[in-house]
């Protein structure tokens, strides 16, 4: 018997979101194609969402950095690091701004 595969209507949770071609050009286009992290001057080509997608955060400007795949490693290997020079963001840290999709 051939089995064929299930597809899903709904995304399973967890699964990320893409996120929107538009606003990841804008945010490369802020940068000038470096890398956002301070002392860095690698090429950006990573975006990185500072108050996290999985913690509700949305995919504006405001939230997101262009990043080389080096710091944005960084970023999610030391969490210590990245919270105290404001890479990423707790919920209740993240200014309304960030709310804002413009």
């Amino acid at each position: 018997m051939k089995r064929t595969p299930l597809k899903r209507k709904v995304r399973l949770r967890g699964t990320p979101r893409p996120t929107d071609p538009q606003v990841v050009a804008a945010v490369m286009r802020r940068s000038g194609g470096t890398c956002e992290v301070d002392g860095c001057a690698r090429k950006a080509k990573h975006p990185h969402h500072r108050w996290m997608r999985s913690h509700g955060g949305p995919d504006s400007e405001a939230n997101i950095l262009a990043v080389c795949s080096t710091c944005h490693r960084r970023i999610h290997d030391s969490p210590a690091w990245a919270y105290k020079h404001g890479y990423l963001l707790r919920s209740w840290e993240a200014p309304a701004r960030l709310l804002d999709n413009g």
